[in-house]
């Protein structure tokens, strides 16, 4: 086993090394189905800016992903068709008159449409009408009445920031501002004939340009990208400013062009995959080969810290927190960092300070405006959320077993959920992002000593499950989240013997499949209670199992032995290991997304660390 493990750990840092970009980082692709594509088609054609190449490759690639009903996925490797995914990807074909290049595609998707129950407001998603309207196959008039009478309210975007997080108050000026556009065409609003309307517009206006990125883009996602394109345009402004003309721009970089056509992806996360590709890397121990490789990832992420003050209704920050100093997903995102993303650069920074693989001098401020940053993003119960501190925490356990459904929008009904708002709607703190903070607060020298570790120990605790997991909002699912919980309570210095510990890792014993691995499917946020931890073996989902065992003090047992074996096992010619369903979240129980380097980490992490554990010779 010895030899093969060592195989397996060299040939994957080989590959990874290989597949480094100029700048040194790795690439961001994250594939998601072909809702994102058609969404792209039908506002550039919208705005009158779709080139007829794009249109013909689009529609031509979505196609691949049509399913046996006629329908299309919200995901790839998804094996049955979604009604919202179905509606976007037809709202593209008719607003590309796509009947003439593929008939047949758009007949089947219709009479899909039709035997789930049309377009109707009681049946399809207030989304995806939207761009059905955008596309001219509802009638714009059919759709919720605009709600800005918000906007005359002073501070309101702070108000709803501080209940809902971005995604909410973004969709709130967005969604209204199209609607309204739909409905009383684009154009600059007379302020003589219609006073408050005028005013309305001109604070989404202000809105929008100030918590738009430098580079075009809104939050460094494609769906409020292309929301800020058509606000813009209903607003009036001239395709020659240079707001929209940048934000048109931007979107060229989330097309991706392939024999099979052109696809689009909602994100990229450049910084978050160069983080744990040069950590990998160094906890391989670098070669003299990788060390260069190694110093250009950490460079990299050191030019990508954030100097932007964060808009103060995303981050919700208290008073004296620090407003810049994280990282973000993506590079062209300064305006929008995240606590996932910066503990996992304080993690890789970390461990390059430890082992003196970068000088003191040369990281240690940066590092401690990002500790200081994330110290500041640690909520009251002691979990770290994504984006937006301080919001309403989340039950224990599972959320999100059915699709989100948004109320009709209404004063009343918006009154109610401001009061009130359910952890569904906002940003609560979750599971497995606290553990991977935990990794990178650890290797910046705090530990169960902390009081910020020591709450954060509190609010595992709290939010473990009756059967011993904790619930993924961020990974595909129990496993993987309960590993990063695990990894995290290791690296703090958290006993591990306790019992709840133990909880959870006999509960991931007892999913370990017959072939070895482990696995997870996607079903186990609609079905938690039948479904957590269930699922063919994957190397990703196996990856992060044995980690977590070899950390809970497992690492000799025959357990994780045979999950070595199996990872090894399915490492393919390249040296590298095949996504073969979306591991990664974008909203449960609907929307996934791929990381092929964040499931390339996994399984090499944990054949690291059955090596350090001197049970390659067992």
């Amino acid at each position: 086993m010895e030899v093969s493990c060592n195989d397996a750990i060299d040939k994957a840092v080989a590959a990874l090394k290989d597949q480094q970009q100029g700048d040194g980082s790795w690439p961001g692709t994250n594939f998601a189905g072909p809702m994102y594509t058609a969404m792209t088609l039908v506002v550039e054609h919208y705005v009158g800016v779709l080139e007829e190449h794009d249109a013909r490759e689009a529609v031509r690639w979505m196609c691949t992903t049509q399913l046996d009903d006629g329908s299309f996925p919200s995901y790839p490797f998804a094996e049955r068709g979604q009604l919202g995914a179905t509606g976007m990807v037809y709202a593209a074909f008719v607003a590309t008159h796509a009947e003439d290049l593929v008939p047949e595609a758009m007949q089947r998707a219709k009479a899909f449409l039709d035997q789930n129950g049309g377009f109707g407001p009681g049946v399809m998603d207030p989304q995806t009408r939207i761009y059905l309207a955008l596309a001219g196959i509802v009638d714009p008039l059919t759709l919720d009445k605009p709600q800005l009478l918000f906007k005359l309210i002073p501070g309101v975007d702070r108000m709803l920031g501080r209940r809902f997080g971005l995604a909410m108050v973004l969709i709130a000026n967005q969604n209204s501002m199209i609607v309204r556009g739909l409905q009383v065409g684009a154009g600059r609003t007379n302020p003589w004939r219609h006073p408050l309307r005028a005013l309305e517009n001109w604070r989404v206006f202000r809105y929008l340009t100030t918590h738009q990125n430098p580079e075009g883009n809104w939050a460094g996602v494609i769906m409020p990208t292309l929301a800020g394109i058509l606000c813009f345009h209903f607003l009036g402004v001239p395709r020659t400013d240079p707001r929209l003309r940048n934000a048109l721009q931007y979107l060229k970089k989330w097309k991706t062009y392939r024999d099979s056509g052109l696809e689009v992806m909602p994100t990229l996360g450049v910084i978050w995959n160069t983080a744990l590709v040069t950590r990998a890397l160094m906890l391989a121990g670098s070669q003299d080969e990788e060390a260069q490789s190694i110093q250009r990832g950490l460079e990299y992420l050191l030019q990508q810290q954030s100097d932007m003050p964060m808009p103060a209704d995303w981050q919700n920050p208290d008073r004296g927190q620090p407003r810049t100093g994280g990282w973000n997903y993506y590079s062209d995102n300064k305006l929008c960092c995240d606590a996932d993303t910066t503990g996992a650069v304080l993690w890789t920074l970390g461990l390059a300070l430890e082992t003196g693989t970068i000088p003191e001098q040369h990281a240690r401020g940066a590092a401690q405006r990002g500790i200081a940053w994330e110290l500041g993003m640690q909520n009251a119960d002691g979990g770290w959320p994504a984006f937006a501190h301080g919001q309403t925490s989340k039950p224990p356990g599972p959320m999100y077993e059915k699709p989100l459904a948004f109320p009709k929008a209404n004063l009343m009904t918006m009154l109610r959920l401001f009061l009130n708002p359910p952890a569904t709607l906002a940003d609560p703190a979750t599971e497995g992002l606290t553990g991977r903070v935990l990794c990178g607060l650890a290797h910046m020298g705090h530990d169960s000593d902390s009081d910020e570790v020591r709450e954060a120990i509190r609010f595992l605790k709290s939010q473990q499950w009756s059967n011993g997991a904790w619930w993924g909002r961020w990974e595909v699912n129990f496993l993987m989240a309960s590993g990063c919980v695990l990894t995290g309570l290791k690296a703090v210095g958290e006993d591990m013997a306790t019992p709840y510990v133990q909880k959870a890792a006999r509960w991931m014993l007892s999913r370990q499949n017959d072939d070895g691995g482990w696995g997870e499917s996607i079903e186990s946020y609609s079905d938690p209670e039948n479904k957590a931890g269930v699922g063919p073996s994957q190397s990703i989902i196996t990856g992060a199992v044995v980690s977590a065992l070899i950390d809970a003090g497992q690492g000799h047992s025959e357990a994780v032995r045979r999950g070595i074996e199996y990872i090894v096992s399915k490492q393919n010619p390249q040296g590298l290991w095949d996504e073969k369903q979306c591991y990664y979240v974008i909203l449960p129980p609907d929307y996934y997304y791929t990381n092929f380097y964040y499931s390339q980490y996994l399984p090499l992490e944990a054949l690291v660390k059955y090596r350090a554990v001197g049970a390659v010779s067992a």
